[in-house]
């Protein structure tokens, strides 16, 4: 089975991040997209272009990122597609990769999967950022 990655991502000087686990990341997708504002540095577009397996789509408005990400994923024939953002994609691979490759394996069993978080995982997280994913985990819920 064949798994796209469509992540957006704002690198602000983190792409060595991206480079480090980048092998990880491309033994378990068939394809991977990163969607970038028009903000993001040249220096970070200059890192990211070129990458084997690694498609880079830099918008012109960064309202279509996540749009874009998904587009190009589906553009790819993959059989199924992981949307995540990259910056907590890497996260979750730095500090839990057993937890990330269970998952990856469960999206192959699915039409659609939502993924949830721990309470542990929502303690990380700043209120500005809990308090709008809580109402999207409760319609999906």
């Amino acid at each position: 089975m064949t798994i796209a990655l469509a992540t957006t991502w704002n690198p602000r000087g983190e792409s060595g991040r991206l480079l480090r686990l980048l092998g990880q990341l491309q033994e378990a997708y068939s394809h991977i997209i990163i969607s970038l504002p028009p903000s993001a540095a040249e220096s970070d577009l200059a890192a990211l272009q070129g990458l084997a397996a690694v498609q880079i789509h830099r918008n012109a408005d960064w309202s279509h990122g996540r749009y874009m990400a998904l587009k190009l994923a589906a553009d790819t024939g993959a059989e199924h597609i992981h949307y995540a953002d990259m910056d907590r994609l890497l996260r979750w691979v730095e500090t839990r990769s057993d937890e990330w490759r269970s998952t990856i394996t469960r999206i192959t069993q699915a039409d659609c999967l939502v993924i949830g978080r721990t309470e542990a995982a929502w303690a990380t997280h700043p209120q500005a950022l809990r308090q709008p994913e809580r109402i999207s985990n409760t319609l999906f819920s």
